[in-house]
């Protein structure tokens, strides 16, 4: 990235990335998280909002697009107390391993 200076300069800056290596890297680095079972890593560098990943669920769940699936977990959150506390045992489980490491 161009520093400060660089930019102040008003002059042309060319940035080059190197994209093979960039993702080669990322895949690396996200299969090794996999394999160390690195919850805390995956959530943090890959929000699944930002995937397509809810879109895949959903249809794979038989909804018609993501919005449905979401109004329907959020329902079930609201008449299941049970569903509710497994979900907050789960975020529980997560800020004990967020505050051990």
């Amino acid at each position: 990235m161009p520093r400060r200076e660089q930019i102040a300069d008003g002059k042309p800056i060319s940035i080059s990335i190197d994209v093979v290596s960039v993702v080669t890297a990322e895949r690396e680095r996200l299969q090794n998280a996999l394999d160390a079972g690195n919850l805390i890593e995956i959530i943090s560098q890959y929000p699944i909002r930002e995937t397509p990943a809810l879109d895949k669920i959903a249809k794979e769940l038989g909804f018609q697009n993501r919005e449905q699936y979401e109004r329907a977990v959020r329902k079930l959150l609201m008449d299941d107390n049970e569903a509710l506390t497994f979900v907050k045992s789960l975020f529980d489980t997560l800020e004990s391993d967020i505050e051990a490491a």
